[in-house]
């Protein structure tokens, strides 16, 4: 249990450390993968929301939905198929 906690505390100091980085503008190359991740978790959250908005506007503006197609993703192929 103790190892589980100082685990834990180490990984919040890592990321407060990163953050502190960042607000310098001096990430290193260690950081990036944790930036990737955090973006990757970001986008993940919005995504599907924001593609219900941007295929009812389009709908809206008169195109069809096929149309709309998700931001390109090299993590993930393009969808045209309407989800919602």
């Amino acid at each position: 249990m103790a190892e589980s906690i100082d685990r834990a505390l180490a990984e919040l100091r890592a990321l407060r450390a990163l953050r502190v980085r960042a607000e310098e503008r001096r990430l290193e190359a260690d950081d990036w993968p944790v930036v990737k991740a955090v973006l990757a978790e970001l986008i993940d959250k919005a995504e599907p929301g924001q593609e219900v908005v941007i295929f009812d506007l389009a709908e809206e503006d008169g195109q069809s939905g096929e149309q709309v197609e998700r931001s390109p993703d090299p993590q993930r192929p393009a969808s045209r198929n309407r989800q919602h």
